[in-house]
């Protein structure tokens, strides 16, 4: 998995869907890759949901992982997910996970350029 964070974003301003509605952006499927930046990767287990990576990467947690330096994973950021060879990305909003297919899409494409370099 790879978590995604705004790079143009105020860091003391958490963007979650409300937020983005303020900024003129209706649709997180419109939110551009290109304003975002891969700022942790680690193995994902397929058998644990969203919801329990989540909880793991908090602080708090006594499962995060020796090597995550984020403050935790937050409101605003990008959860890229691969299963078996398909990648999947969730908008990390207020209180939940929404499936950002605009996010997936540019990232497919983008792997789609580098395969014809």
């Amino acid at each position: 998995f790879t978590i995604w964070r705004c790079a143009i974003a105020n860091p003391v301003s958490r963007m979650d869907t409300e937020y983005l509605k303020k900024l003129g952006i209706d649709d997180i499927n419109k939110l551009r890759k290109t304003d975002y930046e891969p700022v942790y990767t680690a193995h994902y287990d397929k058998e644990r949901s969203i919801e329990e990576l989540y909880k793991s990467l908090q602080n708090e947690s006594p499962d995060v992982p020796g090597d995550f330096e984020l403050s935790s994973l937050t409101t605003g950021d990008i959860l890229q997910i691969n299963k078996d060879g398909q990648n999947q990305c969730y908008f990390r909003d207020k209180d939940d996970f929404k499936e950002i297919e605009g996010f997936t899409r540019q990232i497919e494409q983008e792997k789609e350029k580098e395969k014809l370099r």
